[in-house]
């Protein structure tokens, strides 16, 4: 009876270990909103693979509202297609061998089929364009939550669960 008595404490601290190794294992992917400069963690967004999110924001020549809609694969971030009600400078056209099929929809115009493979979507945050995220239902304005000024970068990435407790709340 002893050698139990002497067995139950490491047994206890090797369960303690382990929970502290899970704790801190990456054991979640999604994404990742880090300083541009630091490479920090700023906002974490869980996510599976092939889920799609979108970022709204406001077009700096024409002042038109963009969408822009990707999907996280786990280690990239893929553009699939655009929305934006009017033309101007800066805007795709198909002719630039962009997406593979344009629509005129009541909400704008319509380009998909873009497949644009990206492990980085670097943003400066400023009034105008004023970028929002829209991840599962929800909208996320990123100068709610983050100064205008902050340079930022969209990543896909993993982490824990110690660092999804500890990054910034964003209010719904």
């Amino acid at each position: 009876m002893q050698g139990g008595r002497r067995l139950a404490p490491l047994l206890i601290a090797l369960g303690l270990l382990l929970a502290l190794g899970l704790l801190w294992a990456p054991l979640f992917s999604g994404l990742i909103v880090e300083d541009g400069h630091t490479g920090e963690p700023l906002l974490l967004f869980p996510m599976k693979k092939g889920e799609a999110f979108s970022i709204r924001y406001t077009h700096s020549v024409n002042l038109s509202p963009v969408t822009d809609t990707l999907y996280f694969t786990g280690d990239a971030l893929v553009l699939e297609s655009t929305l934006f009600s009017a033309y101007g400078w800066g805007m795709p056209v198909l002719a630039d061998g962009i997406g593979s099929s344009f629509e005129n929809t009541p909400e704008g115009f319509y380009i998909s089929g873009i497949h644009k493979v990206q492990s980085q979507i670097p943003i400066l945050l400023q009034q105008v364009p004023d970028h929002r995220l829209l991840l599962g239902g929800e909208e996320v304005c990123l100068l709610d939550v983050l100064e205008p000024g902050t340079f930022i970068r969209l990543v896909p990435g993993r982490f824990s669960l110690a660092d999804l407790l500890g990054a910034e709340k964003v209010p719904a």
